[in-house]
């Protein structure tokens, strides 16, 4: 294979296929492999790809565009997008980021802020790859960009939008943490009635009885970037107040995250997606809870929650928000909704599925063999602490007072 220099797009490196026969089928052994170090210059051929293939807000150029140049801007990452096209049109996308000092690895762009993480692939690519098209593809790239040791791809779902996740076809395991999914093709009476339906209706007439006390409610969805923004401030108030209670490092807090989070309010909703929608609990004319999420096609992606720390705290304003945004949501021809990652007991009681997520973690040298083994049982032992409810609340527990004590 012979590497060439392209002048249109910001190209690290590219490679030939490796046989290439006009009107064979479309598989990866002949495309034309790209690794690019920017998304921009990909934005016709990823919006054309998203149009066909199985994905959610996470792979859209918009999300990965802007979480490229907020989250992922510093000098400690190094873009990768990978790209694998034929004739100018592109069959898969890879949007990669190169982490690490001494030891470098690939993972997906967003890090800890993507919860849902996958590869944009066309249907016709799919007919023809199997495990061992992974596997010979993952050593392309190794080659490509020397130094890498290995890839560490997680959160993935086995599949997405009826399609099975290719990726999954090479050697996994359960991530830490799975996702939560509702349901809403059969409207939000469905839903109430999937699981102690009585109870919550129950419930949220209780807290419509609080919160008239308080001088009313309403739910809020802003309908200007400068409605937003207001939003983001009190869910980042918020929200640092209770991860400082918790002894949980706030990963809202960066500038770079404040960054993230402004510029998607700013991209303009369209037909296929939203980079971030909010909806917030006003009682009483204070904002208690807030709800942030991205849309593509009929499905929400929740991305963050939080609720206040005052008197109406007790009514759990986090599960009234819920309760009246499902229903919004069933309004206005949404299909379904993930509550991000991570359990609580809130999604138990909502979501009639959890979405297990999966990890590939795949040594690209020797030398990484005995490391991927050893990040593999940490990942277990780490997985087995958070499904024992015992270890997990001591863990909490001693978070709490680690921070408690820190603050006096």
């Amino acid at each position: 294979m012979q590497s060439a220099v392209c002048t249109e797009l910001p190209v690290l490196e590219r490679r030939t296929a490796l046989s290439k026969v006009s009107g064979t089928a479309i598989s990866f052994e002949n495309l034309d492999i790209l690794v690019a170090d920017r998304a921009s210059g990909l934005k016709d051929s990823w919006k054309e790809l998203e149009r066909v293939a199985s994905v959610s807000v996470y792979q859209t150029y918009n999300w990965v565009d802007t979480c490229l140049k907020t989250l992922e801007s510093d000098d400690r990452h190094q873009t990768m997008i990978i790209t694998g096209s034929r004739d100018g049109k592109a069959y898969f996308i890879l949007p990669l980021v190169v982490e690490g000092d001494a030891i470098k690895h690939l993972r997906w762009v967003g890090g800890k802020h993507a919860n849902l993480c996958m590869g944009l692939f066309h249907p016709e690519l799919l007919k023809n790859s199997g495990p061992e098209s992974f596997a010979a593809l993952f050593e392309r790239i190794g080659s490509m960009v020397p130094g890498i040791v290995f890839a560490k791809l997680c959160c993935q779902p086995l599949e997405w939008g009826g399609q099975k996740n290719p990726i999954l076809q090479l050697p996994y395991q359960e991530s830490l943490n799975s996702a939560y999914f509702i349901d809403l093709k059969d409207g939000f009476e469905a839903v109430l009635n999937s699981g102690n339906g009585k109870r919550k209706r129950k419930k949220f007439r209780s807290q419509v009885r609080a919160a008239e006390k308080e001088g009313g409610y309403r739910m809020v969805v802003p309908s200007t970037p400068g409605e937003a923004l207001k939003l983001l401030d009190v869910f980042r108030a918020q929200k640092s107040h209770r991860f400082a209670q918790q002894g949980i490092q706030d990963v809202f807090a960066s500038s770079c995250s404040r960054d993230f989070l402004s510029k998607l309010a700013a991209i303009p909703e369209d037909e296929q997606s939203s980079s971030l929608e909010l909806f917030a609990l006003e009682v009483g004319g204070e904002i208690r809870a807030v709800f942030g999420g991205g849309r593509f096609g009929t499905h929400l992606s929740g991305y963050f929650s939080s609720i206040s720390d005052d008197d109406f705290s007790h009514t759990s304003p986090g599960e009234m928000l819920l309760y009246l945004m499902l229903e919004h949501c069933a309004e206005n021809g949404y299909k379904s909704i993930d509550l991000g990652c991570g359990d609580e007991r809130y999604k138990r009681s909502w979501c009639q599925e959890q979405i297990v997520l999966s990890d590939v973690l795949l040594p690209l040298s020797k030398r990484a063999i005995p490391l991927v083994f050893g990040y593999k049982l940490w990942c277990v032992a780490k997985r087995n602490i958070r499904s024992n409810a015992f270890l997990w609340n001591l863990v909490r527990k001693a978070r709490a007072k680690k921070a408690d004590f820190f603050r006096r």
